[in-house]
């Protein structure tokens, strides 16, 4: 690891505190390790702290269990990690169905495959991130143009739109459309039945793009005209 980058941070938890200090000792030259000998104070410490890449959880702990605390975590992009032995594989097993574990450790564990799976975790955790990240700033950019932004996948169904947008077919939010066709009732039969027969001809022409001139009614009925440009992308 890069010596000048900051260390992700891993939170260990088990009601042993030899396990605990065990996992200190295998992962703190890579990682900044925080311990937890119980669930409840796991909980807490990753609500204080938002940067915690990675949980590595005993399964049997008093009062709750280490797929009970997983199920419980706050951030998605938190990845959790399970210890386990042989007879809690059911658990694991559901768990990793249910999509709150990223991976499993048995006892014994074998420390370089330990210390593999966290590194795994936390690129898992950056990207995680990442993404999120960029999709917020690309909301951020929709949101701020005054110009109607949407795409739309092959079923012509909305997979995303502005506030702008949302507005000219009188919705209340863009959270509204997602999912939803224009002939779904967002707009005349008419008006709907043209526009997505130009967007069919668009998607199977493969044409860069479509600029045409319409015509709107907003909520009230008033007329309004806007110049549309379609890509498909």
């Amino acid at each position: 690891m890069d010596g000048g980058a900051t260390k992700a941070r891993v939170l260990v938890v088990d009601d042993e505190p030899q396990i605990l200090l065990a996992l200190e000792d295998l992962l703190s030259d890579a990682f900044t390790v925080v311990k937890s000998e119980t669930p409840e104070r796991a909980l807490a410490v990753m609500h204080e702290d938002p940067n915690i890449a990675v949980v590595i959880t005993d399964q049997r702990m008093p009062r709750m269990t280490g797929d009970e605390l997983l199920s419980r975590m706050v951030d998605v992009s938190t990845v959790g990690i399970m210890v386990s032995g042989f007879a809690d594989l059911p658990a694991v097993v559901r768990a990793i169905n249910e999509g709150k574990v990223f991976a499993y450790v048995t006892k014994p564990w074998n420390p370089e495959d330990l210390r593999f799976k966290v590194s795994k975790g936390v690129e898992h955790f950056r990207l995680a991130r990442q993404i999120a990240h960029e999709r917020q700033l690309l909301a951020d950019l929709m949101n701020s143009s005054p110009d109607g932004i949407y795409f739309k996948d092959q079923a012509l169904e909305f997979q995303r739109a502005n506030r702008a947008f949302a507005q000219v077919l009188g919705s209340q939010s863009p959270e509204d459309l997602i999912g939803r066709k224009l002939s779904d009732g967002l707009v005349s039969a008419e008006l709907a039945t043209s526009i997505e027969a130009e967007e069919r001809a668009l998607l199977s022409q493969g044409k860069p793009t479509l600029d045409v001139v319409r015509e709107y009614r907003g909520p009230s009925g008033q007329s309004e005209w806007y110049s549309e440009s379609k890509a498909p992308i």
